[in-house]
């Protein structure tokens, strides 16, 4: 029975990509890592159609072999359960157990769009006749925001490794949760402190100077993380204020906010993606 619903949960995701990519034509999309680093996106999405076919194939044929397999035991079962009965709440059992699972299946299938649509809002910027400066000023603000929205994302998660409950939890190390930014700012924290290890013989009051000084650290990481957060949001403003001062230079179409309005739709799409992938992370540590 876990085997058939396993069979069906795999199975749902790619019939959800076969279906969206015939109603909305996404499949599989892809850019030079040049192009996706310069305007700071992912360079692909989707899966080619051949593979999805192949995929939905594989895993009906596998929920046909595991109900012909359930339905010959039940019909050779002994027992004075009622398995009208019983089926329900075994049911409920697995849903629960592959909760995680379906959570992260139903994640990407919004990764899916989310990444289609940035695909295509950059490829509208560039359809815009420009001159080099706002293009550059685009790139420059898209990476600000990718920057402030990714560190965002790692202070929710340096917080959960902090939180008793994540460390109850979870034995993932500070390095498991591949926090790059935090981690840059915590070495430059240690840094300005000049710190010293205390050696071998580590008395009662040296290891409360330790705990203390930790304490101390990560809530200075914090405050550091959120300024240089801030300060993301900040550059974001010049770079929208810079493209605004240029508005005569926009004799003829676009005009300079509907330059603007362009930039923003890439802007917020970026933005949703990170708050997505946020919705997830807290739905994974709380009961």
């Amino acid at each position: 029975m876990n085997k058939l619903n396993y069979s069906k949960l795999q199975y749902e995701p790619w019939t959800y990509y076969y279906n969206i990519g015939n109603a909305k034509s996404i499949w599989a999309g892809r850019v030079s890592k040049k192009m996706a680093m310069v305007n700071s996106m992912y360079h692909s999405y989707g899966r080619q159609k051949t593979l999805i076919t192949q995929r939905q194939k594989y895993f009906q044929e596998l929920i046909k072999i595991h109900t012909k397999e359930l339905d010959e035991y039940l019909e050779q079962a002994h027992t004075s359960i009622d398995i009208d009965k019983l089926m329900p709440i075994l049911n409920s059992l697995l849903d629960k157990h592959q909760h995680e699972l379906r959570s992260e299946f139903e994640r990407r299938q919004k990764m899916l769009e989310i990444d289609a649509q940035d695909h295509q809002l950059v490829e509208q910027f560039y359809q815009i006749k420009l001159r080099k400066t706002e293009i550059q000023l685009a790139k420059l603000l898209w990476k600000a925001t990718q920057d402030e929205q990714q560190l965002r994302y790692e202070i929710v998660k340096f917080q959960q490794w902090l939180s008793k409950d994540a460390a109850d939890t979870c034995q993932c190390t500070f390095q498991d949760w591949q926090l790059s930014a935090i981690n840059s700012i915590l070495i430059e924290q240690l840094v300005d402190r000049k710190w010293v290890t205390l050696g071998n013989d580590i008395t009662d009051s040296h290891m409360k100077i330790v705990d203390t000084f930790i304490s101390d650290l990560m809530q200075q990481v914090m405050r550091k993380a959120e300024a240089t957060a801030n300060q993301y949001v900040e550059r974001v403003k010049v770079y929208n204020n810079t493209i605004l001062s240029n508005k005569t230079t926009f004799k003829k179409p676009p005009t300079v906010h509907n330059l603007l309005k362009t930039i923003e739709a890439r802007q917020q799409n970026m933005i949703h993606r990170v708050q997505l992938n946020m919705k997830h992370l807290y739905k994974q540590t709380r009961p």
